[in-house]
């Protein structure tokens, strides 16, 4: 669902013909920050609220990580904790959308490259078996699950 909210905020933005990289100023960025159909505002609007749920959500995993709260970690006792590097992916991608949402593409395409380095990093570790050391870089896990 985010990446079709995320499509239809792309084909709004070059429908419009805001360049991308390009830093508008004055009357003219606020012309062209108005969508021209109530469609396009409320995709534009549906965009920026999955992207700050998706962030809001990491940064509660994030935070429960920090203070050992196992409840914002791992909602049941039975269910596999998310780990660190996923809550950060959750950070960097909605907090990515919001931004791109706002016509920064610079800052967009910084968070999504991060959050595909560490995606990256990731999968070459499960494919190779190899231990980049990427899961406890930010912090020492302390939950361990049979999946790990």
């Amino acid at each position: 669902m985010a990446a079709l909210l995320w499509g239809k905020c792309l084909q709004t933005r070059f429908s419009r013909g805001v360049p991308i990289g390009d830093e508008l100023k004055g009357e003219e960025a606020r012309l062209n920050s108005t969508s021209d159909s109530p469609t396009d505002r409320s995709s534009l609007r549906a965009a920026t609220l999955a992207g700050a749920f998706t962030a809001a959500m990491g940064i509660l995993v994030l935070v429960g990580w920090y203070t050992h709260n196992v409840t914002l970690i791992q909602v049941f006792p039975a269910f596999v904790p998310m780990q660190y590097n996923t809550a950060l992916g959750f950070v960097l991608c909605g907090s990515g959308l919001v931004a791109l949402t706002h016509d920064r593409f610079l800052l967009a395409g910084a968070l999504g490259s991060a959050a595909g380095v560490i995606g990256l990093l990731t999968l070459i570790e499960y494919l190779f078996g190899v231990q980049l050391g990427l899961d406890e870089l930010f912090l020492e896990h302390y939950i361990r699950s049979a999946s790990r």
